[in-house]
């Protein structure tokens, strides 16, 4: 029970004002209804085109409906207003609240013929959801212009909004806080084609920042100790016509998680400029920045401290720096991949003109320059540990000129030049030596080089640390989606939990278990699979034994897998202890041997001038095709045959004949028959010593014979 009702008073209630410029309300203008009101009274518009409101002292809520409603200018003084629906649009239109609390939902401004602020807030607090700032010009000031007011803008879009300082926020004191914002194609005569912070504080989280323009800043611009936290913010295609292309930061303090800058340019810092203050940033990507003289992507001067964990810079074109310039100050990297960037000049991936450089645990790959084609010290101190330098493409991978020396230590160095000159200290480096990393990434792949480097570090799976950008407690975590213990990087197939680094790998199943990478079929690592398997290898057990290795005779070992235990000089599948001559691939069992050219071809030991095998060569047997025909073979009377190489076929058996010798009873050869000239090869030796000869018919069938034979060569089985 309330104290007016125990008073016996009504208690005063909220009241609903209504608002139709064409009658059956309670009101025909917006005004009388403002005037009329009492705290905490809700007042609902039905359309209407309204000129300028002014609401002070009250706490009212203002509702516009479903049909379109224009403001002109509306000015709320130390009052408390919401304010739901409707558009301001037209030259002047806008909120202006001093030392009030305004609420926005849903409202637009639109004004292609704006001339001042859409939203000017003095010491005030706003809270806006769901705006709408399209088509607007402040050129005096910026479309949203903040004056020491607490602001809050959640689902909140502008597009084609421009000022003099601050293309679509201007903050000067005070906070300003984004939520899922969108600021996309907006301009600065001076600085911040976005956002133009002024000893203000802010903080961004999902907030995308497009196509902005400006002198300096070409989306973000803070000065005079203003304090930034940025929580995933993306910008790019941003523009500055002197420093930071996507960010000047003056003075500053910048706190940034999850910052990806893309497609900035600006003539010194293509994404961020960083002079004075300090910055630190977890999770920096950055692509495609550029900046016409130095720091391709990032620019650090006059004693600024930039720290980034976790970075990925790539594509960065500088003449100085394509990927990060120092001037003077310090700029410290854990966990960096930086590729592909350009200094025209000097300074590939960084340049330092002077101060102090901190990188640890990065890739450095195919960045370019003529000189120091990654890093290039000219007066400062360096220290770079845990690297790995790949590709580089240029002048020499890090270069110094510094007095205080630059020191390269537990670092690696793969296709790349890793000479050195000035102070440059190479400690505990590994040069040419391949990282392994694991196809279309930087991780170093299962029992890479870059492995457990470290005794003292320890990487997030509490090994040593590694080489390269995924070493040290800073470093990115890899996916275990098995849950076998080995991240990506010791684990080939993070499907399956009993494939990882260190497992064990039963060969011929077709898995690479252990992820060595190596043949599953070739179990002894010799380079050859198992010939059960479709390989060469006759021996799968043992690596001595595979087509390149040498064979040794005597040892009846088949050392090359040939089928062999002795040597086969000619190749011919016959070791030398079966091939009658092992220099000639056409001499070994089974050959086919041509007759009467002087070469045992099949190794049979025969004589080469005896075609039909029977004991009488060429010289001697009238028929060497004939086995059956030969001076040792009885002669068959009167069957036209000369069986016995006399010259003649016997007329009977045991008449004298014309020709006879009385002595041995049968005719004999007066002179050789008519035989190719066979060189040295042919000589009494090989023809037999046998001084009788047939006849000339009998040489003539010889020789006849002979061309027959050497026409159709046979093969001797």
């Amino acid at each position: 029970m309330t104290l007016l009702t125990l008073l016996g008073a009504s208690p005063v209630l909220a009241a609903t004002l209504t608002v139709n410029p064409d009658g059956g309300a309670d009101y025909s203008l917006l005004q009388e209804a403002v005037d009329a009101a009492e705290d905490g009274d809700h007042i609902a518009v039905d359309g209407g085109e309204w000129g300028s409101v002014s609401v002070g002292g009250k706490d009212l809520s203002i509702e516009f409906g479903a049909r379109e409603s224009t403001l002109g200018r509306v000015f709320i003084d130390d009052a408390t207003v919401s304010v739901t629906g409707g558009t301001l649009r037209g030259e002047g239109a806008g909120i202006s609240v001093s030392n009030s609390t305004l609420t926005l939902e849903g409202v637009s401004f639109e004004g292609a013929e704006a001339s001042g602020p859409a939203l000017r807030a003095d010491n005030s607090t706003v809270t806006a959801n769901r705006l709408s700032v399209k088509n607007w010009s402040a050129p005096a000031g910026a479309p949203f212009q903040l004056t020491e007011s607490a602001v809050e803008l959640r689902d909140t879009v502008f597009a084609d909004t421009s000022g003099r300082r601050g293309g679509a926020i201007s903050a000067q004191g005070g906070t300003l806080a984004l939520y899922s914002v969108s600021i996309a194609d907006t301009k600065a005569e001076e600085g911040g084609g976005a956002l133009y912070l002024d000893s203000a504080g802010i903080y961004c989280e999902d907030v995308v920042l497009r196509r902005g323009l400006a002198d300096a800043g070409g989306s973000i611009f803070a000065v005079n100790n203003s304090v930034l936290e940025l929580g995933s913010v993306r910008i790019s295609d941003s523009r500055a016509r002197t420093t930071g292309g996507a960010m000047h930061l003056e003075g500053s303090s910048v706190v940034a998680s999850e910052l990806s800058l893309n497609n900035n340019q600006a003539g010194q810092g293509g994404g961020i400029a960083l002079n004075r203050g300090s910055m630190n940033v977890a999770d920096l990507k950055a692509n495609g920045n550029e900046a016409r003289q130095e720091g391709g992507h990032i620019w650090v001067a006059n004693g600024a401290l930039m720290t980034v964990t976790r970075s990925e810079l790539t594509g960065g074109l500088a003449t100085r720096g394509g990927g990060v310039y120092l001037n003077s100050g310090s700029f410290t990297a854990y966990n960096a991949i930086w590729t592909g960037n350009e200094g025209t000049e000097v300074g590939g991936a960084y340049f330092q003109e002077d101060g102090v450089l901190d990188l640890r645990f990065g890739v450095l790959a195919q960045n370019s320059s003529e000189m120091g084609s990654a890093v290039a010290i000219a007066e400062g101190s360096a220290n770079l540990e845990g690297m790995i330098f790949v590709d580089q493409r240029g002048g020499d991978s890090v270069v110094s000129a510094s007095t205080n020396g630059t020191n390269v230590s537990n670092s690696m160095f793969h296709e790349t030049q890793a000479e050195s000159y000035g102070n440059v200290n190479l400690v505990a480096a590994r040069i040419d030596t391949d990282p392994n990393f694991v196809a279309g990434s930087w991780v170093p792949g299962p029992y890479s080089a870059a492995l457990d480097v470290y005794n003292g570090t320890f990487d997030r799976d509490n090994t040593p640390a590694d080489m390269g950008a995924y070493g040290g407690p800073d470093a990115w975590t890899l996916a275990d989606a098995d849950g076998d213990g080995f991240t990506a990087g010791r684990d080939c197939d993070d499907t399956d939990d009993q494939t990882h680094e260190y497992a064990l790998d039963d060969y011929y199943d077709g898995v690479d278990a252990d992820c060595m990478g190596n043949d599953d079929y070739d179990a002894d690592g010799d380079g050859y699979g198992a010939t059960a398997f479709g390989g060469l290898d006759c021996d799968d057990r043992d690596p001595e034994r595979n087509p390149s290795m040498a064979e040794s005779s005597g040892d009846q070992w088949d050392s090359n897998c040939d089928g062999l235990f002795d040597i086969d000089a000619d190749g011919d599948g016959w070791a030398e202890g079966v091939d009658c001559d092992d220099g000639d691939p056409e001499s070994h069992p089974w050959a086919d041997d041509a007759p009467y050219d002087g070469v045992d071809s099949d190794c049979l030991g025969n004589n080469d001038y005896d075609a039909d095998g029977d004991g009488w060569t060429l010289r001697e047997d009238c028929d060497d095709q004939n086995p059956h025909i030969n001076p040792s073979t009885p002669e068959i009377y009167d069957d036209g045959i000369d069986q016995d190489c006399d010259g003649a076929d016997a007329e009977e058996a045991n008449g004298a004949l014309a020709e006879a010798d009385p002595e041995q009873g049968h005719a004999y050869r007066t002179e050789f028959p008519l035989i190719p000239d066979a060189g040295p090869g042919l000589d009494e030796a090989n023809m037999g010593g046998c001084s009788t000869a047939p006849g000339r018919g009998g040489a003539l069938a010889g020789l006849l014979g002979m061309f027959g034979l050497l026409a159709l060569r046979r093969r001797k089985n």
